[in-house]
């Protein structure tokens, strides 16, 4: 029989909470319960557990100590579990942790709840009982699967997008080896972002090359920096890139060829302007004068009439 089965302390997580909050958090909030479950620390009216990050790692040995932190970071930030120091030390920096199940009831609609247990069947119904349950279990079993798989797609992409950031902003800070949970939140709404990880990268070496110091020994030191100049830049760009596409729109109208309509003329009519020329309105001098005196008569004539009415 394999060493690597059965042997160790099972982690159990459900598929309904792991669709809510992916399975690494399902995983360390399983493990959180089945601590407060047996803790007797009681403060302000709550169970709370207190560890280290060393400590977890023990109970996650597959996981890196920047993980767990990312872990907790986003666990904290959705709401699912509280911080609290309740050291007698003020020089000890122990977190204290708790979940904040009244929020992790609100997260899960009543629905999902009776899908399940409606799923769980017992062998003394009958098999037309039976039929409509279990089709739903299979169901349910396979959309969690498939929803599951997805989110555990999107969460490796996001820890991978924050480590790369992660590496190269403790490398150009230059202090400490881990960053804050402060600056892990802030990666991975960085991470979430439209921002390419080649950009993102790009703009934190620009923010650390450009910073002016406002003191002696001054340098960036939280990665909350960091993302604001990220954000400005992309939001710059991207309004820069929309100006550009709506200029262009005009020009390429501007430079089509205007079509110009063309009467067509019918063949008889142009015989006819061929074979009869126009004739002259007078045949010469003399006969111009003529016409003259005759318009000029009548409109004696005219005139004379109008005084006279």
């Amino acid at each position: 029989m394999s060493k690597l089965l059965l042997k160790d302390q099972l982690l159990i997580v459900l598929p309904a909470l792991a669709v809510k909050v992916g399975v690494n958090g399902a995983l360390f909030l399983q493990q959180l319960h089945y601590w407060l479950e047996k803790s007797v620390n009681v403060q302000d009216g709550y169970t709370w557990v207190y560890n280290t990050n060393q400590q977890w790692l023990q109970q996650f040995p597959f996981w890196s100590l920047s993980t767990i932190q990312r872990i907790i970071s986003k666990l904290e930030k959705e709401g699912m579990i509280i911080k609290g120091k309740y050291n007698r030390s003020k020089f000890n920096n122990t977190v204290w942790y708790r979940i904040d199940y009244k929020k992790l009831e609100e997260l899960m609609q009543s629905d999902e709840f009776e899908e399940l247990e409606d799923a769980n069947l017992t062998e003394g119904e009958s098999q037309i009982e039976a039929a409509e349950p279990v089709t739903v279990k299979a169901s349910l079993t396979e959309t969690t699967a498939e929803n599951t798989n997805q989110i555990k797609r999107e969460e490796d992409a996001h820890d991978a997008y924050v480590q790369t950031l992660e590496a190269a902003f403790i490398a150009r800070r230059n202090r400490g080896v881990y960053p804050s949970a402060s600056d892990l939140k802030h990666m991975y709404e960085v991470a979430k972002s439209e921002i390419p990880i080649e950009e993102a990268l790009a703009g934190l070496h620009e923010a650390f090359d450009h910073y002016v110091p406002k003191y002696s020994g001054d340098t960036i030191r939280a990665f909350a920096y960091i993302k604001q100049h990220l954000f400005h830049k992309h939001y710059v760009t991207s309004q820069r890139t929309l100006a550009s596409h709506q200029t262009e729109k005009p020009l390429s109208y501007a430079n089509k060829k205007r079509v110009v309509r063309k009467e067509l003329t019918p063949d008889w009519l142009k015989e006819n302007e061929e074979t009869e020329p126009s004739a002259p309105a007078f045949k010469n001098d003399a006969h111009f004068e003529e016409e003259k005196k005759k318009l000029a008569e009548s409109l004696r004539e005219l005139e004379q009439e109008l005084k006279n009415n």
